[in-house]
């Protein structure tokens, strides 16, 4: 304010002297445009008239967004592959890293979609109880984001126990 010409204004960002600006004296406003780094970015502007300067300065800091990365999809029971059970149904857990939440998980139960599992964002886990066909079952999680795609897979077979009653 009160300066008679942009010559009478000096504009600095990051400690380096800036022309690359506009000044309109009947609005007494400055603009311009800059290119940030990433952290603190400085800019100081001085303004001189007769009655002396005055010197404003501000910190500009620019933080860029986390990379997505691409998920991470690891079966944490059971963890032999293949697993073997003689009980009808297993718990499954897993840890799926990277991930919104549920929506970006799918589970296959035997070739099926299976929507029945909690995934919990905090911890990243992912828990069901799976119902087991005798013989052989297949278990596929897969993870999809921005950055891409993972998946983990068992095979349980299940024998179920036959006990024999004596003669």
């Amino acid at each position: 304010q009160h300066v008679a010409s942009a010559q009478n204004i000096q504009l600095k960002i990051n400690g380096v002297v800036s022309t690359n600006f506009v000044y309109s004296n009947s609005s007494e406003l400055m603009t311009f445009s800059t290119s940030l780094v990433v952290g603190a970015n400085m800019i100081e502007i001085t303004a001189t008239n007769s009655a002396g300067q005055d010197i404003e300065t501000t910190t500009i800091i620019l933080r860029l967004p986390d990379p997505m990365l691409p998920p991470v999809v690891t079966i944490t029971n059971p963890i032999a592959n293949p697993s073997s059970s003689t009980q009808p149904t297993m718990p499954i857990t897993a840890t799926v890293l990277n991930v919104d939440g549920p929506q970006n998980i799918q589970v296959l139960v035997n070739g099926t979609s299976y929507t029945g599992f909690s995934f919990n964002t905090s911890t990243k886990q992912l828990t069901f109880t799976m119902n087991l066909n005798e013989g052989s079952n297949s278990l596929q999680i897969n993870a999809t984001n921005s950055a891409g795609q993972a998946n983990d897979a068992r095979t349980i077979n299940y024998r179920k126990l036959i006990t024999q009653n004596p003669p």
